[in-house]
Order: structure tokens, then sequence, then C-alpha cells
């Protein structure tokens, strides 16, 4: 069997690392692993197990990639930012989700609102999953008017968990959420597994593991694992150890995991007075972390709120046989009482954390018998070997079965034409929000938006608002306009002329791909525009790079957005100045001569009608009024060409003709772009150059002969335009 392990690996500090660094060698004596994860950072190699192959991802998602190499592939997700990759491929090719936490909405308001990346996206996700509560919610967390807890309450897993092939948790409390909310997809329960001790630690006993930590033989030791977080408990725990301290004044309190209190930890250790008994080690490799927990005498692991999170600490806890203090709650629950100690979550806790302790301390056979029954249990339940087996046998039952995806991915990575099941499906999923637009267009009142509904879907973009003002008054104005007659209008315009010619010219290219130019006798009439040109002129020359920005996406035509969302990009990125929620795309709002992307970030940047406009007045568009800056193409492509890797390619196209300062945007002549281009790092690799004439657009040889050319003269928009392809030249 061959399968494929998408996680994060050490140095990435996510427990899931170490994880799948114990249980895929297991694995791989049954079937072929290949693991999955990117560079941690740019100059460290993830560290996968010994003997097993580490790729990175995007090798999984090529062309002819390795996805089809497998009989099944298992994808590790944690509620953290280290599992943005993991979550991202999930999304992308459904296979097994292993969820090692039943809520995910912390990692995906990460990668979304909270980063100001995708703020839309995380709305929609809200809305698909909890209706308008889940709108609302996402709005006053868009404001700032939201707490953590909420995170806890709106697990957002569905998303992700009805499109899987199967579903892997660890307990019965998170295979309960799962069932409630994806009741079709096969699940399988299989055990976080207790794994063996690095090497480095194989025989080390607790009166070394203390000798080498510099800990008092005799004391009392007390351990806290794991990122030390408000779920924690870190105040039960503080407060309970007091107690203990009090009685034992050598007892030891060693917290081993980073700080994510923000000082709150610091000022309660200080608060109790236990400052000289407190550790605080923050956060260590696995050796450490199993020298700490073989010196201590007792482990507190709390969590309340739960997020249905499996614990490494408590697995390896048990393992070790050591006395683990627990809530009674989630799926610790679910633990023998005679396993664990538990603390009950409607009761103060410290109260009865120091309880457990001090009858720890105090009775040295009483935690002997916890202990031996500790290391019985992990040893029957939680066998890596056992663990192994169940992962292999679930692969074996899932990993052929066909999914019926609820969302349509065609729009990306598309596989084959789109079926009546996908089509079906994506109706049944956008119906709700779809039936709430139509529904507030009804009456009269609500003429502007179906007037903007219309442009969009007959014209391919949106409505002005002069345009939706001067409808609006003939509709509402006793005249002969109605809506019917509104929409013959505009099926009879010469602009959605337009907008069916490019897309049949599209679909064309499509079926037979090919470099578009001009040909004879073309059927692009004087009364097209430049879009004609550019859209399928840029869209034909995309040549599989992966990594792609598009400047200036938030005005451009939907014609444009549909058919770069056709290509299948493995990272889509846009940048504008305003927003507009395109799908699958990671977007952000900023100036293209400051971008917030780190050097070298794209392979391809795309800039269609767009650097005429920068620096310039922007206001026609909604955008707040700024100084001119006679220099702002020069920095645009200064700045994109920072952004793009070396030999990178930009796709950039301009209106040409005689030079022409029109306030909101400028029509080069071919000097001035040559003069442009002398001061970026860009070479041409391939210039075409177009004019409209009354016979229609024709390709010109030589650009000087378009010096005379006026914007808009007698025409709808440019009558010359320059496509281009520029590499960066390799510094």
């Amino acid at each position: 069997m061959r399968l494929a392990w998408f996680t994060p690996l050490p140095p990435m500090p996510s427990g899931i690392a170490d994880y799948s660094t114990e249980l895929v060698p297991y694995v791989a004596e049954r079937a072929q692993v290949t693991v999955y994860c990117p560079r941690p950072k740019a100059f460290r190699r993830p560290q996968g197990p010994p003997g097993i192959s580490v790729r990175d991802p995007h090798e999984y998602f090529a062309a002819q990639g390795d996805g089809r190499r497998y009989d099944a592939t298992f994808y590790h997700l944690g509620n953290n930012p280290y599992h943005e990759f993991v979550y991202r491929a999930a999304r992308l090719q459904p296979q097994i989700a292993v969820f090692h936490d039943a809520v995910l909405h912390h990692l995906i308001a990460h990668v979304t609102i909270e980063q100001g990346r995708d703020p839309g996206r995380y709305e929609g996700i809200m809305y698909a999953e909890h209706g308008h509560l889940g709108t609302r919610l996402a709005m006053l967390r868009r404001g700032g008017v939201a707490t953590e807890f909420e995170k806890f309450l709106f697990p957002l897993t569905a998303h992700v968990a009805t499109r899987a092939k199967g579903i892997v948790v660890h307990s019965e409390d998170s295979a309960l959420r799962m069932r409630e909310i994806a009741p079709d997809v096969p699940l399988a329960r299989i055990p976080h597994h207790a794994g063996l001790p690095p090497e480095e630690v194989r025989g080390i006993g607790r009166e070394e593991a203390r000798d080498r930590l510099g800990l008092p033989q005799d004391a009392f030791v007390v351990g806290h694992f794991g990122f030390i977080t408000k779920p924690k408990q870190p105040a039960a725990v503080v407060a309970g150890f007091a107690e203990v301290h009090r009685e034992f004044p050598d007892a030891v309190l060693l917290m081993v995991g980073a700080d994510h209190t923000g000082g709150a930890l610091a000022r309660l250790i200080e608060h109790f007075g236990i400052t000289d008994a407190v550790r605080r080690v923050g956060y260590v490799d696995l050796v450490d972390f199993y020298l700490h927990l073989r010196a201590s005498d007792a482990v507190v692991n709390l969590r309340y709120p739960s997020a249905g999170e499996s614990s490494g600490t408590f697995a390896r806890a048990l393992a070790e046989g050591r006395a683990v203090i627990v809530n009674n709650y989630a799926s610790f629950a679910e633990i023998p009482g005679d396993v664990s100690l538990k603390v009950e979550i409607d009761r103060p806790q410290p109260p009865q954390v120091a309880e457990h302790l001090l009858a720890l301390a105090r009775d040295p056979g009483a935690r002997r018998g916890v202990e031996s029954r500790a290391r019985r249990y992990a040893e029957t339940y939680l066998d890596p070997v056992r663990c192994r087996d169940l992962y292999l046998r679930f692969a074996e039952q899932v990993g052929t079965r066909e999914v019926l995806i609820p969302e349509i991915t065609r729009p990306r990575y598309r596989r084959g034409p789109v079926t009546f099941a996908d089509t079906k499906t994506e109706h049944e999923r956008i119906r709700v929000p779809l039936e709430d637009v139509l529904g507030d267009t009804l009456t009269t009142v609500g003429d502007a938006a179906y007037i903007d509904a219309l442009y969009r879907l007959i014209l391919r973009r949106p409505a002005e608002d002069e345009a939706i003002r001067a409808a609006h008054a003939e509709l509402a104005g006793g005249g002969r306009l109605t809506r019917g007659r509104l929409v013959e209008r505009m099926l009879e315009s010469r602009e959605f002329a337009e907008v069916r010619l490019l897309d049949d010219l599209l679909r064309d290219l499509e079926v037979n791909p090919r470099a578009f130019t001009l040909w004879e006798d073309a059927p692009f009439g004087p009364d097209t525009t430049e879009r004609l040109i550019e859209i399928p002129w840029m869209l034909s020359r995309w040549r599989g790079e992966r990594r792609v920005l598009d400047v200036g996406y938030a005005y451009a035509s939907l014609t444009w957005l549909s058919g770069l969302l056709d290509l299948p990009i493995p990272s889509l990125h846009g940048i504008d100045m305003a927003t507009l929620s395109v799908p699958h795309m990671h977007r952000v709002r900023a100036d293209v001569r400051s971008m917030p992307y780190r050097d070298n970030s794209f392979d391809l940047i795309y800039c269609v009608s767009t650097i005429e406009h920068i620096g310039r007045d922007n206001t026609r568009y909604g955008l707040p009024p700024e100084p001119p800056d006679p220099d702002a193409d020069g920095a645009a492509m200064l700045e994109m060409a920072r952004v793009l890797a070396p030999f990178g390619r930009l796709m950039v196209s301009v209106p040409l003709g005689r030079r022409e300062d029109h306030g909101w945007f400028t029509q080069y002549d071919i000097d001035g772009w040559n003069a442009l281009l002398r001061r970026t790092p860009f070479e041409v690799q391939e210039q075409e150059h177009f004019k409209l004439t009354p016979e229609g657009w024709v390709w010109v040889k030589d650009a000087r002969t378009m010096g005379l050319l006026s914007y808009g003269d007698g025409v709808p928009a440019a009558k010359g335009v320059l496509c281009a392809v520029l590499v960066k030249r390799n510094p």
C-alpha cells in the first residue's frame, strides 16, 4: 500500500509534528509512506523520521504529480498556524482528514480574518456553516467585537469534514461531533498512540533525569507540559500547586512550554509567592521534554473549554507511568477513573488540583498504584502498533471510495468536465444566500440591487452608480421601461456583444490551446474594446507558474477573473486598493508601490490595464484623492520586480498611442514605454501591439506608426494597446 502523509515535522513547534515522527516509522513497516511538509523556514529542512521520504506539498499537486500515486492520503489537521498547508491541501483535494482537534476555528481565523488576508473567505465559511448567525458573528469579529470563546462554540470543521473521503479522530467525544456534521462520511476512532521516547533518553530513570536537570531527588515535582494558554487553566495549576508548596516547601513546579499568557503567568506565580519553586522552561525539543517528564512525580493537564483535541502529553505521561490530573470533560472523561485523577469543571478547580496533588505527595504508595494502572492502560490501548494497524485498515476501506464534493472545484485544479452532480450540489450549497439576494429584489424598493445583479450576470461587471440611478429612475417613473425591457436593452447592447464574443474566444482557446494573437478576418469590429485583445492574450500565455499575483484584480473584468480562476494555479493572489470577493484567491488591500510580500514571492505577475492608473486620480473608483505621483509607474514596476523570483515573468498591458494625460490614467507612447522599461530590471521576452481601425483590430509591427492614436476618439475605449511579457533579470 502506498500512503501520503501531510503533517508538520520538527522543528515546527506542533505536537502533531512529534506525533507523526513517532508513528510514521511503524506505518512504514507495512506500507510505502511519503511525508509531505514544507520547509519550516527558508534555510531549514523539515526533520523527517529516518529512512522516510519527505517532499514539498507542491509536488503532490503538480500536473501529473504525486497525488495519483497513492492508495490513500492522510491530512493531519491541527488548530494552530503550522497546519495551514495541511488545511489548504485538504480543501484542494479531499482525502482522509485526521482531526487532531474537533475545532479548526483558531486556524481558519488565523489564515483569513486575523491577518487581514481574506476576511471575505472567513465570512463565507461562517455563513455556510452557521447561516445568518455566522454572518453576524463574522461581522462582529471583523469589527473587533469578539472573544476567543466563540471559536470553541463554532468549530468550522464541516466544510472540511463533509468533503472528506474519510475522517479519523482520537476520541469518542470528537467522533460524536463529527458524526453530527458529517453523518455520511466513514469515520474511524484511532487513539492517540503512546510512542517510544527518543533514543537519547531511553534507560534514563527519575533519579538521573533530576540529576541532569539539577532538581532535588527528594522533592515532589509537578509537571505542566505544552503551550501555556488560558484553556489549559494555568491559574488553577499555579494556585493548586501553591497549596502543595505550603506543606512541602521543597516541591517544584515545571512549566514546560511556550508561554502564551501575555505575562499573566509570571504575575500569577509572583502573586502566590512561589517564584523560587517554579521553573518556567519554555519550549523544548522532544528529548528535553522527556527528561522533564521523567523527572516529574505528577502531571497536570487541564483543558477547558475543549477544542476536542487529543493530547500527546497525556498519552506520553501515561506511557511513562505518571499520575495525570485532567478535567472530567470531553475526551478526558472517557479515561477510566482509576487511570487518571479527575477535576470537575462545575466546581472551583484550584482546590481540586491541590487535593489531588497533596494526596499524591502524602502517599507514595497510592501514587505508585496510579502509575502502574496508567502504564498498563497505555500499553493496552495506546500501543503504536495497534494504532498503526487501525490506520492501515481504514485506508484500505476508504482509499478508493468516490466522494461527492459539495463544492465545485473546477475553478482550481480541474481534472475533467463538471458533472451534473457537481452543479446540483453547488446549487444546493448556495441556494439559501441566492434566495436571500433575489428576495430583496422582488419589490420596486429592490430595483437598484436587481439592476446591479443584471449588470454582473449579463455584462460581467458591476454597474456604475450613474447607470443604477438612471435605470432606477426609468423603472420607477411610470415610463415604458420594465424589467423585461431592461434585460432586452442589455442583450442588444454593444457591450453584451463583446462579452459573448470574448466568451466564445476563451472557449475556443480552452478546446484548442495556443498563444493568442490576431488573425486575418478576426471578428473584432470597430465598436469593440482592447479587452478582446488583452484577456485572451494574457491567459493563453500562462506556462504553469505556481505562485501568481494579479495586480488590480478588484476593478478587473469579471470575464478576466473567471478565465484566471479556470487556470490550475496552486497559489493565486490579488492586490488592489479596493476589495472584491473572489473565491480561491488570497486577496490583500495595499498599494502596488509598497506590497506586503517578501522578496521573490511570485513566479508570475499579471498587470492588465492597471499600471497606467497607479498614482493617478482614482476618485472615480471610489478611492480617496491623493497627490499625483509622476514616477508611480516606475515605482510600481520596481516593486513588482522585487516580489518576482529571478527569471519570473511580468505580463503587462497598457493603452498605446499618443502620449496623453487623462487625469485618471496615462496613455503611453512607445518612447515613453521604452523609457519606463529602461528604469527596471526587466527584459522584453515578447511584445505585441494592436490598433483599432475602421475595419476592426489589427496587429501592428512597428509601434511608432501608432503615435497619433488618441484614447476614446470615436471608439469605446483605447485605439491602441500594447501587450508584453517581461522577464526579471537574475541579479
